[in-house]
């Protein structure tokens, strides 16, 4: 029977009703596996009934693979096929470190495992109280790409961005603000977007950790309380109407209905409904249903707020736009040509 499910990391617990002790294979410990040694896959692939492939560890931490919301994956070339997914990758003791769970394309030779790890935090949240719980901090961040060093004047590339703190959020009571650059959470430097999101994921609600931050070219930590993260919720579809269009951005009012239609808890600003091809909007990730919140760091209230802050703009500048994404808040930078 089914325990418990967690579709964040694509993994569930089953219990089997035996009538006497089953073998069982042996947690190991992911934190061990380095890069270079040996692993086995074990699985069904095409059908083919307990089948064992060899190969090495490729790579470790591996994220941004779009495949679950919580990323860290074990790289192996071990031969990893349709079918294989849910099976364990070992090492030479025998000991189960990732469970394999995707590939990308067929015969590449690139298959990933979840460390085991990961998975234990897992199916014991979902063996003891049949549901997984995690941390929250409240914020919206992304990653610092070279236009947004070059906007902030920034020095590192590692780091998050703040884009958003959200009201009431754990991150609003703590300090953190639009801007800030995370470089630590809770004694770990943060490299990206996907480590933050894993680490304070892995921290228990009520705990208090310190969050290094760089702030006007000066860095200070401070004290947060992490909160448990709410449930999400899901996005509409777009309207279809084009509305006014700058620069090959067509947008049309942001109101109540709109934005909680999108999930978005800003409703000043105005919705993205159409991205011209053939435009400089279109080298930007500016897509169909996102909302323009501000400009040039300047709030946006409506269209015709939109249009005078376009009007200000002038060839070969390079603008602004902080945008909501469903429940993600980012910057995009548009350069007019």
């Amino acid at each position: 029977r089914l325990v418990g499910q967690d579709a964040k990391t694509d993994l569930a617990v089953i219990k089997i009703e035996a009538q006497g002790p089953l073998p069982v294979a042996t947690l190991g410990d992911s934190s061990k596996v380095r890069i270079g040694e040996w692993a086995i896959a074990i699985g069904n692939p095409f059908s083919l009934d307990k089948t064992v492939t060899v190969g090495v560890i490729s790579g470790i931490g591996r994220s941004n693979m779009g495949i679950t919301d919580y990323e860290d994956f074990i790289q192996t070339d071990a031969s990893i096929n349709p079918g294989n997914s849910g099976g364990p990758l070992l090492n030479l003791k025998g000991e189960v470190v990732g469970i394999n769970t995707a590939i990308i394309g067929q015969g590449r030779g690139i298959g990933f495992a979840i460390p085991v790890n990961m998975a234990k935090k897992v199916l014991y949240q979902l063996i003891n109280q049949g549901k997984v719980v995690r941390g929250y901090l409240g914020v919206m961040i992304e990653p610092i790409t070279p236009e947004v060093m070059e906007k902030y004047k920034l020095k590192m590339e590692n780091g998050v961005l703040i884009s958003k703190v959200l009201e009431n959020s754990p991150a609003e009571k703590g300090g953190l603000k639009i801007g800030d650059v995370i470089l630590e959470f809770n004694g770990s430097k943060v490299r990206d977007v996907k480590e933050l999101q894993r680490v304070t994921a892995e921290t228990n609600p009520g705990e208090k950790v310190d969050v290094k931050i760089l702030r006007n070219d000066k860095e200070e930590t401070l004290k947060v309380e992490v909160a448990e993260l709410p449930e999400e919720k899901t996005v509409a579809a777009l309207p279809e109407n084009p509305g006014f269009q700058k620069y090959g951005i067509s947008v049309q009012e942001l109101t109540p209905e709109l934005a909680e239609k999108f999930d978005l808890e800003e409703v000043e600003g105005v919705l993205v409904t159409d991205v011209d091809s053939n435009s400089p909007a279109s080298d930007t990730s500016l897509r169909r249903g996102d909302a323009i919140l501000e400009i040039n760091k300047k709030k946006i209230k409506n269209v015709k707020e939109f249009e005078k802050a376009f009007d200000k703009v002038k060839k070969g500048e390079d603008v602004l736009l902080l945008i909501a994404r469903g429940r993600r808040t980012l910057y995009v930078v548009l350069s007019i040509k």
